[in-house]
């Protein structure tokens, strides 16, 4: 059966490209540009070095097709290009108030606050034109927007464990393997009308999981479908099947891409649409039903209800195999091995709120309320740190949140208290005294006892709860060439976490970068980062284990060199320190070279690296952004001894239908075999392929 449809999706995607071939012609739209990427993604660090929560990209591709107009324009759409602080925004907005329309946009070389950089990454989502807004019929919208196939196909060469036979145990039993075989595939198809319309469908099947799965409704291990309408009559959204809700600062509810410390040091603030489809792969975290927002005036009311299954560990069946009660809520979204295929979609799980408030043009205020029920109570373990976790089945949370924009700063915080009276505060300001210098401040105070299932906002940790902190940051162009920014994130843990037994223990980040831009061609920058922070002690065998303070630093030297359009080259060196205090300190280095060519007329792109690292203890690990397909992310952890060398190409076959493929391959010298257990290669060399195709009909 798979092969089957291996050969009919082929050949599906060979009369398409064969129809796009005489297709009408579209103007040929930009990739999100690398450097906007690696900027919000550099501090979303994952072991396994994929990150799957890609809609903040589709976005910002949206808007390269359909652009910002300058003149007729508002802070929050400015701020969904991920690239300007609000103070920037409102600079762009002052500056149409005091001068009138834009002309060009070159003319953001006259806004206070806006540098060359941060123009030069501005311009591929702005154009300028008359301040109105063009009307379309519903049927037009309907009709005349654009339809996307994807398809990609991806897997590891070398053959896991996981994938080879069962060998017989000591005790007579065959030892547990993956259900099905190595390759992710994903199939979307989503059709759009700029920002007023967006329907499709997306399948993914991840590496030992079962392409059809006998388990599920439709055959298809993860299947998501999503309508979504924008400002329709009184509506301002309307979103029926898979969406995403994002309430304030997270306090309560947050479930897109949201930015946490960064490089973009005064980017502290969360910004995305209050309610918005969901088309990323991300299996846990959204919600499906229905959900509306009505605007009236400066006033507006949004409603949500969800009813979804959730993968959860089951803890207790009683005799009919009816689930009794579960231990956690499993957010991995595999289902590759007996227990995982167990867990999948084991309860079913309510959700409901809202917002209501009203926003002005420099002000806002709104009160938001959340309530999920699971259909089976969540009983934790009884280990200390789970004392203040949730338990039970049901959840209340609410919320105030609020902004003011002034003339040099911006104000903006969120209040939240859950049902067993926890509580948790987050305030932040932003202030810019003189047009070279920007300032930000972040205040946050979580409870020990704070409980939110669908929480997600500034923190060190996964949830806002049981955290006190205090982050400052400072952008200062002292020149016109030069630039530095910083920040120093101070907090405090009041009461025990995992892997640490001990209350009230502190942490410390700072962060200190030096920007030097010659000019387009020439970019250098260093970058310092430290931190400390609590962690028990290892290999002690205590039932309580001591905690010992452990402190990560880290250099980094880059330098990028475009000496045309066509070419570009990135050469970075990077150093990591580990010290636990326990033994000799533990250093890391990582050196790579990026070369990347540009066909003149857009035939063709190449990006490749080669790359030396030396990390032989994990703690001194060093993560680094790589290049890959549209709407797919690599953050890899450099740990071990080795090289690693990847190739990936974009084919612009016709102005309808791209071609991405990779191939990456990870040498140790240091291992036999590379990883463990189901993951575990057969050698020091593991090898990946990617393939995918894109047709806009």
């Amino acid at each position: 059966m798979f092969s089957d449809m291996i050969r009919w999706t082929g050949i599906l995607i060979s009369l398409l490209l064969a129809q796009s071939l005489y297709a009408q012609n579209d103007s040929l739209q930009p990739d999100v540009p690398r450097d906007i990427l690696e900027n919000i993604l550099e501090q979303q660090e994952s072991e396994d070095g994929d990150f799957s929560n890609n809609d903040f990209l589709e976005d910002l591709e949206l808007l390269i097709k359909s652009k910002i107009n300058l003149n007729n324009t508002s802070v929050p759409e400015l701020m969904r290009t991920n690239v300007l602080t609000e103070m920037q925004a409102l600079s762009i907005i002052n500056y149409f108030a005091a001068y009138g329309p834009f002309k060009s946009v070159y003319e953001l070389k006259g806004v206070i606050g806006l540098d060359k950089s941060t123009i030069d990454m501005l311009l591929p989502y702005v154009v300028v034109g008359d301040d109105t807004t063009p009307l379309y019929s519903f049927k037009d919208q309907m009709t005349k927007g654009r339809h996307t196939i994807l398809y990609r196909y991806q897997q590891t060469l070398e053959r896991p464990n996981g994938y080879t036979p069962p060998d017989t145990l000591s005790d007579g039993r065959l030892s547990s393997r993956y259900a099905g075989d190595r390759t992710r595939q994903f199939f979307r198809y989503r059709y759009q009308f700029l920002d007023g319309i967006s329907y499709g469908i997306t399948m993914e099947k991840d590496p030992g999981e079962r392409y059809f799965n006998p388990q599920a409704k439709l055959r298809v291990d993860y299947i998501s479908a999503h309508f979504f309408l924008e400002n329709k009559g009184p509506f301002r959204f309307i979103a029926l099947g898979d969406y995403e809700i994002n309430l304030g600062q997270g306090l309560i509810n947050w479930q897109s891409f949201g930015v946490g410390k960064s490089v973009a040091v005064n980017n502290i603030k969360r910004t995305a649409q209050a309610i918005r489809p969901h088309t990323s792969v991300v299996e846990d975290n959204f919600f499906r039903g229905g959900a509306a927002s009505i605007v009236k005036r400066n006033f507006e009311v949004l409603a949500f209800a969800s009813y979804r299954q959730r993968d959860a560990s089951i803890s207790v069946l009683d005799t009919l195999d009816e689930i009794l009660e579960i231990s956690s809520l499993q957010s991995t979204g595999l289902h590759r091995t007996p227990t995982e295929i167990a867990s999948r979609n084991a309860i079913d799980l309510f959700s409901t709120g809202g917002r209501i408030g009203w926003k002005g043009r420099r002000a806002s205020v709104y009160f938001n309320t959340t309530y999920n029920k699971l259909s089976s109570p969540l009983v934790r373990s009884d280990e200390p740190y789970n004392k203040y976790a949730f338990s039970g089945r049901e959840l209340f949370n609410a919320s105030l949140d609020y902004t003011y924009l002034g003339k040099k700063f911006y104000f903006f915080g969120e209040s939240a208290v859950s049902q067993n009276g926890g509580t948790a505060f987050l305030h932040g300001l932003t202030l810019r005294p003189v047009s070279s210098v920007t300032l930000s401040l972040v205040h946050r105070r979580y409870a020990q006892n704070y409980q939110t299932i669908f929480g997600s906002s500034f923190s060190e940790s996964t949830l806002p709860t049981n955290e006190h902190g205090l982050y400052g940051g400072v952008s200062f162009k002292i020149h016109p060439k030069i630039m530095t920014n910083s920040y120093v994130d101070v907090y405090r843990f009041p009461w025990l976490r995992f892997r640490i037994d001990a209350p009230n223990t502190n942490g410390l980040d700072i962060m200190h970068e030096w920007v030097y831009r010659h000019n387009r061609q020439l970019e250098i920058y260093a970058r310092f980062r430290w931190e400390t922070k609590a962690r028990n002690a290892p290999d002690d065998d205590a039932p309580i284990d001591y905690v010992l303070m452990t402190r990560r630093s880290s250099f980094r030297l880059n330098m990028t060199y475009k000496p045309n359009e066509d070419w570009s080259f990135r050469t970075r060196g990077e150093l990591s320190f580990f010290n636990d205090g326990l033994t000799e300190m533990k250093r890391g280095y990582l050196f790579y070279q990026d070369i990347g060519y540009s066909h003149p007329r857009g035939r063709f792109t190449v990006n490749a690296r080669y790359a030396i690292f030396n990390a032989p203890d994990f703690d001194a690990r060093i993560y680094a952004f790589e290049n890959d397909v549209l709407y797919y992310f690599s953050i890899p952890a450099f740990s071990g001894v080795g090289s690693r060398v990847y190739v990936v190409t974009k084919f612009h076959i016709s102005r309808r239908v791209d071609i991405w493929l990779r191939y990456a391959q990870t040498f140790r010298n240091d291992v036999e075999q590379i990883s463990s257990g189901l993951e575990q290669l057969p050698g020091n060399t593991r090898s990946d392929i990617r393939a995918q195709v894109r047709i806009k009909l």
